[in-house]
């Protein structure tokens, strides 16, 4: 996310090298299940707390392990007006039901956010299961936008697809128009997508892709 100007992560225990916090409601719990209330606490904390960051256009909900195409994200949320209950995600159906794939990521425009986030914890949006779904972020996030009038648009550009098969091999531009890809856990991958992307989206060589570019003799 090295593009990006704000970023709140939340995890079970804070890291200020990172840049990573915790809550009371989420703080030392590391089991799956409990794992799955951090976006959710985290999404009420930043609205009650973080009122410089309310005022934003959009607001990105992705794993640690999505690798995010910034460029991509930029361009196609300038197609959208935030003004509307807009969120936008890899949707599918789970027992009938239209949810999100949280690994895929789940953006939300401004006042999307604002009214999951204004209902978050109350009986328009319960923490709790969502029958038949188990209860976890991408469930209780989806049941919340259907209560609160959010509409759900699933595009291809968010991936889950269990690897990186997509961007074999890497100078091949047909993966550039994603906006995620999930699971990308190999750092150094992760560096070199970031690179490519920098490069064929017409940016300046950063820093990290020097020698990357030295290498392979970008022009």
């Amino acid at each position: 996310m090295r593009w990006a100007e704000y970023v709140v992560a939340f995890s079970d225990v804070a890291d200020f090298d990172l840049g990573i916090m915790t809550l009371p409601e989420i703080e030392n719990k590391t089991g799956f299940g409990e794992a799955q209330t951090r976006q959710l606490h985290g999404m009420k904390w930043m609205y009650n707390n973080r009122k410089d960051l309310v005022s934003k256009k959009w607001f990105f909900f992705v794993d640690d392990d999505t690798w995010v195409n910034v460029p991509s994200l930029l361009d196609y949320i300038s197609w959208f007006p935030e003004a509307l209950p807009l969120s936008f995600s890899h949707i599918y159906l789970r027992h009938e039901r239209a949810v999100y794939n949280g690994g895929a990521g789940m953006l939300f425009s401004r006042e999307a956010f604002r009214r999951i986030a204004v209902s978050m914890f109350t009986d328009a949006c319960p923490l709790t299961d969502v029958p038949p779904a188990p209860m976890n972020n991408d469930n209780i996030l989806a049941a919340c936008a259907y209560s609160n009038g959010v509409l759900k648009v699933s595009s291809s550009k968010f991936g889950s697809y269990g690897g990186t098969e997509l961007i074999q091999p890497i100078d091949d531009a047909g993966w550039l128009d994603q906006i995620t890809m999930h699971k990308v856990t190999d750092q150094p991958l992760a560096e070199m997508m970031w690179c490519w992307s920098e490069r064929l989206h017409g940016r300046p060589i950063a820093e990290p892709c020097q020698a990357m570019a030295t290498a392979e003799k970008w022009d």
